[in-house]
């Protein structure tokens, strides 16, 4: 009885930590800094876009706006393993203009990496999710657009893992 008492005890601080550990990776990403820092960087030479105070998702003061071929991406302090999905809200409110297309990329420490292309929305009424292979770990995560003649607005950009 002992053992199967040391191992429930042991099981229980395992699950205990994980619950503990399970935090959010992603560094500003609500953009309240009010700029890219810190956490964010442009992955292009030529950034049309950018952090502004156009708050098309009502729920943060500052988005991260992005147009032509902007590409913004977040190197994790280290890898991680994900606990949940890479997600964030965004809107496309311009409306009459080509909105191009709009992707977020989750990159493994294996060198793979997992897309999905954004659906236009006028209001940032949807919380967008790229799914996340659990059995990898997490090193960077992009959001970029391909011609688009709108801005793209994102806010409340979240990972979370350990």
């Amino acid at each position: 009885m002992k053992n199967r008492e040391k191992l429930l005890t042991v099981f229980s601080l395992f699950v205990l930590v994980m619950a503990v550990c399970s935090c959010e990776q992603i560094r500003n990403g609500d953009f309240a800094t009010g700029s890219l820092s810190p956490g964010w960087t442009a992955c292009t030479d030529h950034i049309y876009g950018g952090v502004t105070d156009v708050n098309q998702c009502g729920f943060t003061t500052y988005n991260l706006s992005l147009r032509e071929n902007d590409c913004f991406q977040q190197d994790l302090s280290h890898a991680v393993t994900a606990t949940g999905p890479f997600t964030f809200w965004s809107a496309g409110p311009h409306l009459g203009v080509h909105r191009g297309k709009f992707y977020a990329r989750v990159y493994y420490s294996d060198g793979t990496s997992d897309t999905i292309e954004i659906p236009y929305t006028v209001n940032c009424d949807t919380k967008h999710m790229v799914n996340v292979d659990y059995s990898k770990q997490v090193s960077r995560v992009r959001l970029y657009t391909v011609d688009s003649d709108g801005l793209w607005y994102v806010s409340g950009v979240s990972l979370p893992g350990y």
